[in-house]
């Protein structure tokens, strides 16, 4: 059987809301925070990359109104579900959530994420 879902978007914002929360029932992301820093880290990211400064980190805390230790606890949540890797300021997105050139395929309507589920034996 071959199912398929189309998801609508205007920009990299929009994409990245959508395939978090598409992919947050999946990776069972309950926390508003998780998602918000997630969409955050998506956004920021070169080639799936971050790099948060004291000064970046402080402007983070201000944009997701939270305390450092909220931060640091959705850090640590986004480890332990493996979509971001790293410490000290310098992480790694999972590569599901990379993508080269989002704006162009966006603009030609030219962007598809597959996602095959296989049975564990």
């Amino acid at each position: 059987m071959h199912r398929q879902l189309s998801i609508k978007a205007n920009d990299q914002q929009e994409f990245f809301r959508r395939l978090i929360k598409f992919l947050s029932g999946y990776y069972e992301l309950t926390s508003a925070l998780d998602n918000d820093l997630l969409l955050h880290l998506c956004e920021i990211a070169i080639d799936g990359e971050v790099t948060l400064t004291a000064a970046n980190r402080k402007t983070l805390l201000s944009i997701l109104s939270v305390k450092n230790t909220h931060l640091s606890n959705s850090f640590a949540r986004l480890k332990e579900k493996n979509l971001v890797t790293g410490e000290q300021g310098k992480y790694k997105l999972s590569p599901i959530l990379i993508w080269k050139n989002l704006d162009e395929a966006i603009e030609n309507n030219d962007l598809k994420l597959t996602i095959k589920f296989i049975k564990q034996q």
